[in-house]
């Protein structure tokens, strides 16, 4: 009995020391399994970013944009751990709806900055300076704009935006419907000035009574905006003429040209061949078009534009080269991204940013939408539209490849040149280059009378170069208007500036 009690005891003891040792196993095999799912927790769940992105619409907020917002947020977040919110915003409201976000708390991480809004956002610091943000987060921007075009877009040598990759030059007329063209017969490369095109004008009016021939590209702009002839120098308060004139700025609605231009154009109203209300409508050329109401509008020109033009007015286009080829400050800075000083996040947004300039994937999702819903591919670098989809039924075609960051990476369309980014390329080389080519004005030392400018240029400007204003009665209080409000004191500075610049790069 002693011996089964004590061998009772035995087993018992080594049971325990058993059951102890699996038990402390157990323990540190579950602390361990904790801290590797921890260790994979810090790695695989970092806080993903959201990112709030604003640019302008030209056509109309597209229908389907929600659901490119959904797949460029996947992209986004397997990339950079982010995800993405579109705000489209109409290009005829867009420089006072961004003046409004930018003034305010409202969280917004990047947009496109149009060339007159840039140097007043930079005065009043709204826009973060991103030049270390660049080298660090930014090398495909780096690559697709070049160095010496990223001088554009700064401001006392400070990088406050980056230009979209596309043409930096243009030349500057009309667009046309060839059925017009050979309806009439009008041989295009023989209209070479405003009084030939005016005579084209007056011969259709004479045709079809009930249109109005000419409109301009976009609500709230005029016809002059596109036909341009001087160096704006970032927003025409002082400006270059002949891109030279020896470094001199002038003031450019007192010139003689603009004047003609103006009367031009008063002329052309009260003959019936503008739109009534040009100045004042929010109806889009392509709406007029397509309801039988105009014919022509002002348009920056470029290699393949007649074919992007067919493609938005869904019926083929024909340009009309009124003034020469040029690349100004104003051209390479005409559409830019920047970074609003709103944004908690800017590293993150200019890595965004970087996508739109080196990721093919990235930059064609945003600019054409989603492929087999909007758009096909025919070969590796050309699209169309699927069957049944058109240019005023697609969900998502913003029609805007210049805008959205490096063009250079677009798909082309069928009908267009497979060609057509070298042609570009070489339109860019050989166009003219403004004697003031890089030089940006920093508008903050006459902040004041920019605005006091700006307010009367708004009451004034569309009405006089669009020809609803009478010319006799408003021109006059229109430059008093201008001079009281201190465009002299705009220029002086410009020119001290322009003067430093030029001495700076060693230009004479």
């Amino acid at each position: 009995m002693r011996m089964k009690f004590f061998l009772t005891m035995f087993l018992l003891v080594v049971l325990m020391i058993i059951v102890t040792a699996c038990n402390s196993n157990a323990e540190s095999g579950n602390q361990t399994n904790t801290e590797e799912e921890a260790g994979e927790n810090t790695e695989t769940n970092e806080e993903t970013e959201h990112l709030i992105v604003a640019f302008p619409n030209f056509y109309g907020e597209p229908q389907d944009l929600d659901k490119v917002e959904a797949e460029l947020s996947k992209l986004a977040e397997e990339k950079i751990n982010a995800t993405v919110e579109i705000i489209t915003l109409s290009i005829s409201a867009y420089q006072q709806q961004m003046n409004l976000m930018l003034t305010s708390d409202e969280k917004l991480d990047l947009a496109v900055v149009l060339s007159e809004q840039f140097s007043p956002q930079v005065s009043r610091g709204q826009l973060h300076e991103i030049g270390d943000m660049l080298e660090e987060h930014g090398q495909g921007i780096i690559d697709a704009v070049g160095e010496d075009f990223l001088k554009a877009t700064q401001i006392d040598a400070k990088q406050y935006a980056v230009p979209t990759v596309r043409d930096f030059a243009a030349s500057y007329g009309f667009m046309m419907p060839k059925e017009y063209v050979e309806k009439y017969d009008i041989d295009v490369d023989q209209i070479n000035t405003l009084e030939d095109m005016g005579e084209i004008l007056r011969m259709i009016k004479a045709e079809e009574p009930d249109l109005y021939p000419l409109t301009s590209n976009s609500p709230g702009e005029s016809i002059a905006y596109f036909l341009r002839f001087v160096d704006p120098l970032s927003d025409f308060n002082g400006v270059l003429p002949n891109y030279d004139n020896d470094l001199e700025v002038v003031n450019y609605y007192e010139m003689p040209e603009y004047v003609e231009m103006l009367k031009t154009f008063r002329s052309w109203y009260e003959e019936d061949l503008i739109l009534p209300d040009v100045a004042t409508t929010q109806t889009t050329k392509n709406e007029l078009l397509k309801e039988g109401k105009i014919v022509t509008y002002s348009q920056a020109l470029k290699p393949g534009i007649e074919e992007q033009n067919s493609r938005d007015m869904d019926t083929e286009m024909v340009a009309i080269e009124i003034f020469d080829p040029v690349a100004t400050t104003s051209n390479v800075a005409s559409i830019m991204w920047s970074v609003p000083r709103n944004s908690k996040i800017p590293e993150k947004a200019v890595e965004l940013l970087n996508l739109m300039y080196s990721d093919k994937e990235v930059y064609n999702l945003l600019t054409w939408g989603i492929e087999g819903e909007h758009f096909e591919k025919v070969s590796d670098e050309v699209i169309k539209y699927p069957d049944g989809v058109t240019s005023e039924n697609v969900g998502y075609s913003l029609n805007t490849s210049w805008l959205t960051g490096n063009q250079f990476l677009s798909y082309v369309f069928e009908n267009e040149d497979p060609e057509l980014w070298n042609q570009i390329e070489k339109f860019n080389n050989d166009s003219i280059k403004s004697k003031a080519l890089g030089f940006n004005f920093n508008s903050a030392p006459v902040s004041t009378e920019i605005a006091a400018v700006s307010n009367v240029k708004e009451q004034y400007r569309i009405g006089l170069e669009s020809g609803a204003l009478d010319f006799d009665k408003y021109y006059s209080e229109f430059i008093e208007s201008l001079n009281d409000a201190g465009m002299d004191k705009i220029i002086a500075e410009k020119q001290k500036q322009l003067d430093e610049w030029a001495k700076i790069n060693g230009i004479k």
